[in-house]
């Protein structure tokens, strides 16, 4: 299965959804965890990303205080786009990723 996982990043989302499905549908679910972790960390990192990215956003339940939070930040950000850092400025000063 590590042999897939190396050329991921070529794949648009669609393909990387389509990927995830064959490959969960090949695991029994009992198994799933024994089988990533046969994965190296990288692609592992990459199986996460190809997960999350396989679920639509209104599929993720947010409470009504994280929907505020939300609302305030973008709203910030409406206001002054130029405020605050980029990932890799964060990266730059911190040494790490929020």
């Amino acid at each position: 299965m590590s042999a897939l996982l190396p050329d991921i990043m070529r794949l648009n989302s669609a393909e990387k959804v389509e990927l995830v499905r064959k490959i969960m549908g090949t695991i029994p679910p009992e198994e799933m965890e024994s089988v990533a972790g046969l994965l190296p960390k990288e692609n592992r990192l990459q199986l996460v990303e190809m997960l999350l990215c396989s679920i639509p956003d209104e599929a993720i339940p947010l409470t009504e205080w994280q929907r505020k939070l939300l609302d305030e930040r973008i709203e910030e950000y409406y206001r002054d786009p130029t405020e605050g850092q980029t990932l890799e400025e964060f990266i730059a000063t911190n040494g790490q990723t929020p």
